[in-house]
């Protein structure tokens, strides 16, 4: 059950005040095999060169045999690579020099997919592998999947919590917070964090009251809102608080798709006409007992001190604050 009704207005200069209220790949080539040496011919003659190998690897030469020097063995010719192939180099006879193989062709490396996501993580490309060249031989290194990096995914949207289609928060919102909470301190309360929830109601609801500006016309008042759903249901609010729902309801009405972020507890408002910047605004609440309460936790409201969110909303003439009685689950940073 929450707190008996209460609702304030007040005039003071030619500001029209309202109180809120409230009741209880990456794959790389495989190598391919070399081909079988050569045996050993008679000595001093080199054995006879290997026979190319489907991949990479050179024909080893033939053994050398008792004479003092072996012609040196051909080498084998390296055969076409798998991806990164090895030739291996022939032996030479006693005495006599192997030519190395030649080195495969090196595979092509894969190519790394882009990772997706609301927040993209980079693909990890695939890197190509050099083909070892026989002796002296040299494999031509593959080619690494995209650069060797795969492209980043995109990242999802930012924004208010509302896939980056809020309204825009100007920085008279927040500094009117920011003087909101300098002077709690100031009367030895604790500052109010600020709620990314709270501060999207707040700016809707200037922007509503800016484009229907007879939302407030009696029996209606500045608590009002035009109807725009599915996004918010609208009401004519008026001074018996018939509609206090229509307020309280708000934050989880506007914060309803946004999963895990979806605000939880209920919204309570100060609203003024007629003042343009955060000071004027501030200044018109103080002077007024019933606002001056909701804002330092006094009479009523006492109950729910401190306040454990905050938004605020200042644009056309129009300022709202407004408080909850729940953790915003995602913090507002300016």
């Amino acid at each position: 059950m929450k707190h008996p009704l209460r609702f304030a207005s007040l005039t003071l200069g030619g500001l029209l005040l309202l109180a809120c209220a409230e009741e209880a790949v990456d794959t790389s080539g495989s190598s391919g095999s070399g081909a079988t040496a050569g045996s050993g011919g008679s000595s001093g003659s080199a054995g006879k060169s290997g026979s190319s190998g489907q991949a990479g690897a050179g024909g080893g030469s033939g053994s050398g045999g008792t004479s003092a020097a072996g012609t040196a063995g051909t080498a084998g010719s390296g055969g076409d690579a798998g991806a990164g192939g090895t030739g291996q180099s022939g032996s030479g006879g006693s005495g006599g020099t192997g030519q190395s193989g030649a080195g495969g062709d090196a595979g092509a490396g894969g190519t790394g997919q882009s990772g997706s996501g609301g927040t993209g993580q980079s693909g990890s490309g695939g890197t190509g592998q050099s083909g070892s060249g026989g002796s002296g031989g040299t494999g031509q290194s593959g080619s690494g999947g995209s650069g060797g990096t795969g492209q980043s995914g995109s990242g999802g949207s930012s924004g208010t919590g509302s896939g980056g289609n809020g309204p825009t928060i100007p920085a008279e919102a927040v500094e009117l917070c920011q003087l909101l909470n300098a002077y709690r301190q100031e009367q030895g309360l604790p500052a109010i964090p600020l709620s990314t929830a709270l501060m999207t109601v707040a700016a809707y609801h200037v922007q509503d009251l800016i484009a229907q500006p007879s939302l407030a016309n009696p029996p209606c008042n500045l608590h009002s809102w035009s109807s725009n759903e599915p996004l918010w249901t609208g009401c004519c609010y008026t001074s018996d608080h018939a509609q206090a729902a229509c307020m309280w309801e708000k934050p989880g009405q506007i914060t309803a798709s946004w999963g895990a972020n979806t605000y939880k507890g209920y919204g309570y408002e100060n609203s003024a006409a007629g003042v343009s910047t955060p000071q004027g605004a501030l200044e018109s609440w103080k002077k007024s007992p019933a606002h001056h309460d909701v804002i330092l936790n006094k009479g009523i409201w006492a109950s729910k001190a401190p306040w454990p969110a905050v938004g605020c909303g200042l644009s056309g003439g129009y300022a709202v604050l407004w408080f909850g009685d729940a953790v915003d689950p995602q913090p507002f940073n300016p």
